[in-house]
């Protein structure tokens, strides 16, 4: 069950980001495709295996959303720095080359 949630989710995410390939090429769509993949999965079960467990199933409930408000904000962080970098500096970069 869980594999088939993250085949689904991996599809999804494949054709959400196909423009990705006419755009930057085949290379960046497979870097954009692991690392956004790579962070959300490690999102979902450092919350599913360590959080819930250690801190909401024994009601530790404000450690449990302060650490899940922490891991958030590195997610976010962490895709929104790769964001620069694919749409600032390699797209962005080939925009100019274009003009």
């Amino acid at each position: 069950m869980e594999l088939g949630f993250w085949i689904v989710v991996t599809v999804i995410f494949l054709y959400d980001r196909t423009y990705l390939i006419q755009k930057v090429g085949l290379g960046h769509f497979a870097e954009c495709i692991f690392i956004r993949l790579s962070l959300i999965i490690s999102l979902a079960y450092l919350n599913n295996h360590y959080l819930i467990p250690e801190y909401f199933v024994n009601n530790r409930y404000f450690l449990y959303f302060s650490s899940l408000m922490l891991i958030l904000a590195t997610y976010i962080s962490l895709q929104s720095l790769y964001d620069i970098y694919l749409y600032g500096f390699v797209i962005g970069a080939l925009n100019h080359r274009n003009f």
